[in-house]
């Protein structure tokens, strides 16, 4: 008796490990597996009213009287549902990624503060400053991951941002990232890109909180062997 009721609770507690320590990876890329969700831009110091929501590239330039800064976010990545990351769940990692149209060099990503829209937002009326700053992007001062030279056509990253995802998983507001120019010359590829393929992409492993109906089967599916075991 002793020896199935010990077995009993055992397959319990492994059942109940396995669920813990289940990992998922989801990706999201504009157009890809039904994600629909990107929103990107550049902000251009030169022509300070101008929206560029619809352009397949992202600028980025550090140049004095010439800045530009990308503007990138990954909605309804987030929730219950399939293709979805549950609200809680720990980030194991989470990496994004650009297909170069042109040379990429001298960019840092920071965590967008305040929200904004890519149909409306533009250099002027994104309260900007003149001189190419953290704060001038509204966005935290601290890097999220730094740009390295890469030539047009490659791949440009992974870039970690586990901290950033790990922040909107725990109930932080996403806004994105601002992507800072402290050089010349940097063009990614949009979500407007005509290949899906060369879209931005996030990848996201994660281990998800266990829901509360798993848990529930768990417990009634060990305490049902346990009562069969004991019958016998």
């Amino acid at each position: 008796m002793l020896k199935s009721t010990m077995a009993a609770t055992a397959m319990v507690v492994i059942l109940a490990v396995a669920v813990v320590a289940r990992a998922d990876v989801l990706t999201f890329q504009e157009g890809v597996g039904g994600y629909t969700g990107t929103k990107d831009t550049y902000l251009n110091q030169g022509s300070g009213n101008a929206n560029y929501g619809s352009n397949s590239r992202i600028v980025m330039d550090g140049r004095g009287g010439r800045e530009a800064d990308g503007l990138i976010r990954f909605e309804d990545i987030f929730g219950a549902g399939a293709n979805r990351i549950p609200l809680g769940s720990t980030i194991n990692s989470a990496t994004l990624v650009f297909t170069l149209a042109y040379e990429e060099r001298g960019k840092t990503f920071h965590r967008m503060l305040v929200t904004w829209d890519v149909d409306t937002a533009t250099w002027n009326n994104f309260l900007y400053d003149a001189a190419p700053t953290e704060a001038g992007l509204q966005s935290d001062d601290t890097e999220s991951a730094t740009v390295v030279t890469a030539s047009g056509g490659a791949w440009a990253g992974p870039y970690d941002v586990t901290v950033d995802v790990q922040a909107w998983s725990a109930g932080t507001d996403n806004f994105g990232w601002g992507i800072q120019g402290t050089s010349n010359d940097g063009h990614a590829h949009s979500s407007e890109a005509t290949t899906p393929g060369n879209r931005p992409l996030l990848t996201v492993d994660f281990t998800p909180i266990p829901e509360p109906g798993s848990a529930a089967l768990l417990i009634v599916a060990g305490v049902g062997a346990l009562l069969r075991r004991r019958r016998k």
